[in-house]
């Protein structure tokens, strides 16, 4: 596209806009802007917003951080972000001089200024890498713009101490940060019961992230509201004791109780009348409050660290284990309840762990001292790798800290991007050694503090879970499982308090009965040896239970509505969760030594788990029998299939008899026994569903049916009951996706990615549904997370290939789809797409190459065939048909082959009943498919069928007013003009329309609207609108 043309289109858009502003409507840029992938796009967007941010901006209070917020690609824009910024300034002074006003309630201009000027003077001169990385990160904490508008709102003039707010009074003030302010409240709905208040702004991450943990040793919330663009978050109040007040006391020095009772001693709040005093600061309390307060006063410091370390531990390993990872482990976020309970809290830096780490554009944050090494480098701008393991050595600096009073590494100051460098090698220098450790910490808390700060990630405790058990069998007198003990003295100390009644007894006794006390000494050394022995063998069945659950949880996720790719993998999960138990193999698995070891609870949950799991084994072993293209292999699998049936049928019951009997009947359809296949369907149909599970397996049956209405109502109702279920927002998201609503696809498959966010799936997926809605920025990023655990992925490849084909970058599109070529020969629409690419790069020999590959081979998967029969459909619309006819065979259900079938049997054969045909079975399953629709009004309308066409025309303007839809309708009523001439005029209409909002079709040459030629003048004028549209373009 030259400049001129590129100029043309601004100002066609600009011009539109501004008429729209001009008559006093209230228009939303977006609808004005080209597609995203268009060169033209950030142009236009950037002449938009400045136009509205002039017009609008000042006296709505719109910055130039809301429209950063929603179009983030023009944060990558620095002409783009200097334009709005300036325009921001000159809206904000000439609203103040018009209101006389000087002052908007946050930082007056020229202190922001300072600060920007010593950002800018501290990180100038560091690697571009370690200044990007540091300069966002400092930059989002002194003037983020999604918060910076707000920035006044949280002023004490705001919120004044009784204020009453959303159901909520103030009390005081308990801190503040960052991200807002910290509240003292009542609620006043619930008894006036104390509560705390976070309010700010972007705290809803945190919020989300602690909806998803619920754990005793993890501050929850109550509940989440926003008000006039700020965020309230609602949790108990517990207490105001943190670990820096215990480390205070550490530091100060000990006396004859720990450190952690002292303090809550000392700070022990009364009762009063709002129900949370102030702690008192005057003489300590002595009387405990509870029993578990009586039970730490008696501990010794170094146990009182082991207990709360090991109730962290247990906290921490159950936010990692739900793919959270906290980020800022530290003293200050460490409540102390005060019935002595440890709490972790402030999630706010917190992140979901893709694959196993937290995404690179999350992992900056955190409190220097207390970071890991990697953390560190991450904060540089390293592409280090941040996960579990980071938070694990956060947690052994707070506990090492606890123990001594002092810092495991030396105290540094200095500026970020200097201390950087000089802390990872502090800590590069290995786990430190501290004569006040050596007094106070036994040699096997040593080992363990050592194990946690480790430099090299992959020498640490590997899990929370690990650290959690060993510090609780060190507290519990029991041998370390995880690392060695290091002194035989302290393992031989261990074993004396375990057996000191026992000890006693032999030691009175030992002159009299030698003889005795050596046999019971032997005796009850047995029974350990028996006792241990059995606890290391049920620890072993409880792995295999978990990883049996974890394989299944997969599997369900991957098998709802899968792909060829999806049942593959689906069926390795299934089959390796199943042989964990010996199932299906063997008829007494219920027998083996790994099931009898499990307590009853989880034996229970593999009897129901297991038929559910066999269920899905069949479905994804029927998935890959559709794509198969030996039919001996067809048969086969198929029978396989049925076997995997049966057999969950008999383990299942009545509990999952109606999902296992719909599943039959569209496998005995598949093998060609259609009577049997009737007859079980009528069966399954007629019980009803017993449980959740079977609620799921049939949503599944009913979308490989195609009958996604009753599928979505199924899914409705699921999510009514248990809104936490992952799976039933994957599968709604593929609802949304089959029926063409990509916003509501993404929407669902945002939600899997924060239910499960190590799931890549559903990227993928939601990739995919940006793609079609226009969105290849968001699409990479989503398929970038994908490949950089899984570089050979040909799905993600594929996508990643067509996204940067959308965004002009071409030879990244070039590699990514020779790669898929490399990776999945089969895959022929590779071939279609790069002859694409090399097309547009002027390389007409390897685009014409690939074009003539992709038709010579046989597709391996269903878009391959309909990509294949598009490029045949011109030159032999027969042979097209007959792709698109093999990628219905593979999936009846398929949209985009059964519209292909359509429009070769209506534009390129003339057979337009049969192509009505079609369209009918398609809109049977997707009523809301407004193409299909818009679609079939058109070829009635042909078909001189007026009533019908208008009424699909009704139903699709109904569901969309896109250029396209009013386009098509102009074309139906065009035809229908034909009989009834009137319906000329609302042709004119609605063509007009189109070609305003940007309709790009040849008007002149489509036959559809050679009716409209009858009225000339009107024709004419629809003629130039057109042209002059076109020469814009």
């Amino acid at each position: 596209m030259t400049a001129p043309q590129l100029t043309d289109e601004i100002e066609s858009r600009v011009w539109a806009f501004e008429a729209a502003l001009a008559a006093g409507k209230h228009p939303d840029l977006a609808e004005y802007l080209p597609p995203s992938h268009s060169p033209s796009y950030l142009p236009v967007l950037r002449e938009l917003v400045c136009i509205e941010l002039e017009r609008t901006g000042a006296l709505e209070h719109r910055a130039a951080s809301y429209y950063l917020k929603r179009f983030p690609e023009l944060s990558y824009d620095p002409e783009a972000v200097a334009i709005l910024t300036q325009q921001e300034a000159r809206s904000r002074d000439e609203d103040s001089a018009a209101r006389g006003s000087t002052s908007h309630g946050g930082e007056e201009p020229v202190t922001w200024r300072r600060r920007v000027i010593t950002l800018y003077e501290e990180y100038k001169d560091l690697p571009e890498g370690e200044r990007t990385a540091i300069v966002d990160a400092v930059a989002r904490d002194i003037a983020g713009p999604q918060w910076k508008p707000h920035l006044g709102r949280l002023g004490p003039q705001e919120f004044q101490m009784g204020d009453h707010l959303e159901g909520f009074r103030l009390i005081r003030e308990l801190g503040r940060g960052t991200f807002g302010r910290v509240y003292l409240a009542e609620e006043a709905e619930l008894a006036s019961r104390p509560v705390v208040l976070k309010i700010g702004t972007h705290l809803f991450d945190e919020s989300t992230r602690l909806a998803q943990l619920q754990h005793t040793h993890i501050v929850p919330i109550y509940s989440a509201k926003s008000l006039n663009g700020l965020q309230i978050i609602c949790m108990p109040y517990l207490g105001e004791t943190t670990l820096s007040d215990v480390l205070a006391t550490v530091r100060k020095g000990g006396g004859s109780t720990n450190a952690v009772w002292s303090t809550l001693a000392t700070r022990r709040v009364s009762s009063g009348s709002n129900g949370a005093a102030r702690p008192s600061q005057t003489t300590p309390d002595r009387r405990p409050a509870n029993a578990a307060l009586e039970a730490l006063r008696r501990m010794p410091h170094d146990r009182s660290v082991l207990w709360l370390g090991a109730k962290l531990a247990d906290a921490l390993a159950h936010a990692h284990e739900r793919g959270v990872l906290h980020r800022d482990i530290k003293p200050d976020n460490i409540l102390i309840a005060n019935d002595g309970t440890p709490l972790l809290l402030d999630f706010n830096l917190s992140a979901e762990v893709r694959d196993g780490e937290a995404r690179q554009a999350e992992v900056l944050g955190g409190t220097l001292p207390y970071m890991a090494p990697e953390h560190l480098a991450a904060l540089r701008g390293e592409k280090t790798k941040v996960d579990e393991r980071s938070d694990i050595f956060s947690l052994g600096v707070v506990l090492f800290e606890l123990l001594t009073g002092q810092q495991p590494f030396p105290i540094r100051l200095g500026r970020p991007s200097e201390l950087c460098p000089v802390l990872i090698a502090d800590r590069k220098n290995g786990p430190p050694t501290s004569p006040t450790l050596r007094r106070v910490a036994t040699p096997a808390m040593r080992a363990i503090l050592a194990h946690c700060l480790e430099p090299d990630p992959a020498r640490r405790y590997q899990t929370a879970r690990a650290l959690q058990e060993d510090l609780q069998r060190q507290f519990d007198d029991l041998p370390l499982r995880h690392i060695r003990e290091p002194s035989m003295r302290y393992r031989l100390a261990k074993f004396a308090r375990r057996n000191s009644r026992t000890l006693a007894f032999c030691s009175a006794g030992v002159l009299g009965l030698g003889l005795v006390a050596a046999g019971i000494m032997y005796v009850q050394q047995s029974e350990r040896s028996v006792r241990a022995q059995a606890a290391a063998a049920q620890a072993t069945a409880l792995n295999e239970f978990n990883a049996f659950q974890n394989e299944a949880r997969q599997a369900k996720l991957l098998l709802g509505l899968p792909t060829k790719g999806d049942a593959l993998a689906g069926e390795v999960l299934c089959r390796s969760a199943l042989a964990r138990f010996g199932i299906p193999e063997s008829q007494s698995w219920e027998s083996s030594p790994t099931f009898t070891r499990l307590p009853p609870q989880e034996q229970l949950a593999v009897q129901q788990l297991a038929p559910e799991v066999l269920l899905l084994c069949s479905r994804a072993v029927r998935v890959q029998a559709a794509h198969s293209q030996d039919e001996k292999d067809r048969a086969a699998r198929l029978e396989e299939a049925l076997n995997l049936n049966a057999r969950a049928a008999f383990l299942g019951g009545t509990r999952l008899q109606r999902s296992a009997t719909l599943q039959r009947s569209l496998l005995l359809k598949l093998t060609g026994r259609d009577a049997e296949a009737d007859r079980a369907l009528a069966a399954g149909r007629s019980l009803p569903a017993e449980s959740a599970s079977d609620r799921w397996l049939e949503i599944g049956e009913l979308l490989q049916r195609g009958e996604f209405l009753a599928a979505e109502k199924l899914i409705e109702e699921g999510l009514s009951t248990n809104t936490t279920d992952a799976t039933l927002w994957m599968l709604r998201g593929a609802c949304a996706a089959e029926a063409g609503r990509h916003a509501d696809a993404i929407a669902h498959y945002t939600t899997v990615l924060a239910l499960a966010p190590g799931f890549y799936q559903a990227r993928i997926r939601r990739a995919s549904s940006h793609l079609a809605n226009g969105d290849a920025v968001r699409a990479k990023a989503d398929l970038d997370v994908v490949l950089a655990s899984s570089p050979n992925y040909a799905a993600a490849l594929l996508l990643r290939g067509i996204a940067h084909y959308y965004c002009g970058e071409l030879p990244m599109a070039e590699a990514d789809l020779t790669r898929v070529i490399a990776v999945e020969p089969t895959n022929t629409r590779a071939f279609f797409i790069r002859s694409r690419v090399r097309a547009a790069q002027g390389n007409a020999a390897g685009a014409a190459a690939d074009r003539e590959e992709g038709i010579q081979r046989e597709p391996g998967d269903e878009l391959s065939w309909i990509v294949r029969g598009v490029w045949r459909q011109a030159a032999d619309p027969e042979t097209a048909l007959r792709d698109f006819e093999e990628a219905l065979r593979l999936n009846p259900n398929s949209r985009e082959a059964a519209q292909n079938k359509a429009a070769t049997l209506s534009e390129f054969l003339g057979r337009n009943e049969e192509a009505v045909e079609v369209l009918d079975e398609l809109l049977k399953r997707f009523p809301t498919f407004v193409e299909a629709r818009i679609g079939r009004a058109v070829l009635l309308a042909r078909l001189g069928k007026r009533d019908l066409a208008h009424a699909d025309v009704a139903v699709a303007l109904r569901l969309d007013q896109s250029a396209a839809t009013l386009y098509r309708a102009g074309c139906a009523y065009s035809l229908t003009s034909k009989i009834s001439p009137q319906d000329a005029q609302a042709a004119f209409g609605y063509v007009t329309a189109a070609l305003l909002i940007g309709c790009s079709e040849d008007v002149a040459n489509d036959v559809d609207l050679n009716p409209l030629r009858n009225h000339q003048a009107d024709y004419m004028k629809l003629l130039d609108l057109a042209a002059s549209k076109s020469s814009k373009k």
